[in-house]
């Protein structure tokens, strides 16, 4: 059983704002970018035709969404803004490709609702590493001073009488000698 009419126009109303939200004005340039003869994404965007599962599939990988989503199977989404729906499908997509556990998966949706989040897969790919590589680079410093303060610097523990560091003694013997 085909598509009705008004399905097959939401589905191409949806595959055009999206294609022209990620930049592709083109439906040749974009139809190549997905793999695709012209005619499969013009026919499909005029609302003439719907594409079969693969066709949808590729065309929904292209714009980094969901099948789900193109077909109008997703209702919360009919009614949210464009940069939402990106955002959001983005951040699934990743979540499914990179099998995320649930911690993970909950901490990349929350940080989607932001508006400056990132609205393609790979933006979300070049997002994880460098938030990766920060939770490294803050771990092997909270590692570095749990050492330093088992072992505190002589230079900052005071090491005269009058309580006083080497570097505090220094600059008061250079004031003194200035006048």
């Amino acid at each position: 059983m085909g598509a009705s009419q008004a399905d097959r126009v939401q589905l191409g109303a949806r595959v055009r704002k999206l294609r022209e939200f990620r930049g592709w004005t083109s439906v040749a340039a974009f139809a190549k970018h997905a793999g695709l003869s012209q005619s499969v994404v013009h026919r499909t965007e005029m609302g003439k035709t719907h594409p079969d599962f693969w066709n949808l599939a590729r065309i929904a990988a292209a714009l980094d969404v969901t099948p789900q989503y193109l077909a109008g199977m997703i209702p919360r989404l009919e009614s949210a803004p464009l940069e939402v729906v990106v955002r959001t499908q983005s951040v699934n997509l990743f979540i499914e490709q990179n099998a995320l556990d649930a911690n993970d998966a909950e901490s990349m949706r929350a940080l989607a609702e932001h508006h400056d989040a990132p609205t393609t897969v790979e933006e979300w790919r070049r997002f994880r590493s460098l938030f990766s590589r920060f939770e490294e680079l803050r771990e092997a410093r909270r590692s570095t001073l749990g050492d330093m303060r088992q072992f505190p610097s002589t230079h900052l523990r005071p090491a005269s009488p009058e309580g006083q560091t080497p570097a505090q003694r220094r600059m008061k013997a250079h004031a003194r000698s200035k006048n």
